[in-house]
């Protein structure tokens, strides 16, 4: 799981995109970045930019600004031999969680529910205060939900 605001970068990586709407809502689009941008904005990458604040960044880059020339280069990892059902068994599950922090007038997430497999790359998009961050440190085991479980 993932949160960037480099277009490039998360097209190349996610299989699924989950997008934090404005009233607080979970919307769930599969596919990589430009089949979210299609679903979404009608493929205009500029509206859906300007709402998600993106950056215009190379995915050649990282995604990081002044880089240019730049690649970050990871060794291909070992196939680790695992069963196609192993691979599909959920190995993190959140059911009905929401979370609010101290002093706050309202929850920072809601009802959230997703269960996430070896085979799940996530891009996690929504401006900022969405709420992406804290539903990593919940799944991270870094925060507690405040109703729910996670498992």
């Amino acid at each position: 799981m993932i949160v960037s605001h480099d277009a490039a970068f998360l097209d190349k990586v996610c299989t699924d995109v989950i997008r934090f709407t404005t009233d607080a809502r979970l919307t769930y689009h599969p596919g990589d970045f430009s089949c979210f941008t299609a679903a979404e904005f009608g493929g205009d990458l500029a509206k859906a930019g300007a709402l998600l604040e993106l950056r215009p960044n190379s995915a050649d880059t990282g995604g990081m600004p002044g880089a240019e020339g730049l690649r970050m280069l990871f060794p291909t990892p070992e196939r680790v031999g695992m069963t196609t059902a192993a691979r599909k068994a959920p190995v993190l599950t959140l059911q009905g969680v929401s979370f609010q922090y101290d002093g706050a007038q309202g929850p920072a997430l809601r009802d959230v529910s997703v269960s996430l497999t070896m085979d799940s790359r996530v891009g996690i998009l929504g401006g900022n205060g969405a709420g992406k961050s804290t539903l990593l440190a919940i799944l991270a085991g870094r925060a507690k939900p405040t109703a729910g479980e996670r498992w």
